[in-house]
């Protein structure tokens, strides 16, 4: 049970390297980072809810050389992903191989989105692994590799690589179909706007969220499509509910990111701060909307804490740049709700949707 305290390690071990400035020490605590995470999250065995799901589906999936396209109504998930699975099976991966293959893929890449867009990549990457470690590196395996796939599909946008940006917001709409809001709000990505017109967009937002939690959503399962199936099925998903501190959370944000918007001229803030501030807020807006429809709302929420987290950090660094004792204090502060965060969601967790961990190495190991 205690590896799944490890983000809490993460996160000090980040604090103490806080203000190192040698861009090799980064890199070699993010590869060690990566590997962990990886090895731990890919290898474990029947340890998470989801995991025999995931088991069974990679058996029965065929090999590509015999797959036919009509054939993908038989089986569970997207298109992208079905073939993945369908090719590494012709190449005879076996399933651990598979699943340690993503768990690096989907690290690996949210690594990549917070060492190109922010200073701090470690100490941002560490508090999303108290967010998410347990829900998304263990469970959602598609979702984790899709949301991976959006947040560097989207630094390529700021960075004006249009190919590259397309090429990844396509993929992951294959790997996951919830990824379309995403490829949607892109286009959106590169807009700043004035405090006035964000703050506006939150009293929409809970207006919407408000008028749709009374709304008939059922009609959507009218069309009979896989993406509107999909799409309804966490609509009506109503055995859960999205918990006070999750929204509280969300409007925290919120209102972080609104206040520094009105204590700052807007000729003060750079490019980089500018595309987090954007996209936060927009994410932010989505969060509210689904804030009565808890699938929908877990999904899109884990975009949100990736880049509210790159902007409250940068916020912080920015207003502390001349007093790294005072900088040390407030991110240190801050590591204690997200630590807490994470024991919260561990103990939650556990028996319920986590078991004690076992890894596939001790079996092979033991024979």
């Amino acid at each position: 049970m205690i590896i799944y305290y490890a983000p809490a390690l993460f996160l000090l071990v980040s604090l103490v390297f806080l203000f190192v400035k040698a861009k090799a020490v980064d890199l070699i605590l993010a590869i060690l980072l990566i590997i962990f995470v990886s090895v731990v999250t890919g290898s474990h065995y029947f340890s998470v809810s989801d995991y025999e799901n995931y088991f069974d589906l990679y058996k029965i999936i065929p090999e590509i050389d015999i797959f036919k396209f009509s054939d993908l109504k038989y089986y569970y998930g997207e298109v992208g992903f079905v073939y993945l699975v369908s090719m590494l099976k012709y190449l005879k991966i076996p399933f651990i191989a598979f699943t340690l293959i993503l768990s690096c893929i989907s690290i690996s890449l949210k690594c990549y989105f917070y060492f190109k867009l922010n200073r701090k990549p470690l100490y941002s990457v560490s508090i999303y692994l108290c967010l998410y470690f347990i829900l998304v590196e263990f469970i959602l395996i598609r979702w984790s590799v899709a949301v991976g796939l959006i947040v560097v599909g989207y630094y390529f946008i700021f960075t004006n690589k249009n190919i590259y940006s397309k090429f990844f917001l396509a993929f992951s709409f294959l790997f996951h179909y919830f990824s379309l809001i995403f490829i949607v709000a892109s286009f959106f990505a590169k807009k700043f706007y004035s405090f006035r017109c964000y703050f506006t967009l939150m009293v929409i937002s809970f207006l919407i969220s408000s008028v749709v939690s009374i709304s008939d959503v059922s009609l959507i399962s009218s069309f009979n499509t896989s993406v509107t199936t999909k799409i309804a099925f966490y609509l009506l998903e109503v055995d859960t509910t999205v918990g006070l501190i999750s929204r509280v959370k969300v409007l925290f944000y919120s209102f972080f990111i609104l206040l520094y918007l009105a204590s700052v001229p807007r000729n003060s803030l750079d490019e980089n701060l500018k595309f987090l501030i954007n996209n936060s807020m927009i994410f932010i807006f989505l969060s509210i909307l689904f804030f009565e429809f808890p699938a929908l709302f877990q999904r899109t929420t884990i975009i949100t804490d990736i880049f509210c987290i790159a902007t409250i950090v940068r916020i912080i660094e920015i207003k502390y740049s001349k007093n790294a004792l005072g900088l040390f204090g407030v991110l240190s502060s801050l590591s204690i709700f997200f630590i807490v965060w994470l024991f919260l969601d561990v103990s939650n967790s556990f028996n319920v949707r986590v078991w004690d961990y076992k890894s596939w190495f001790d079996f092979m190991w033991y024979y």
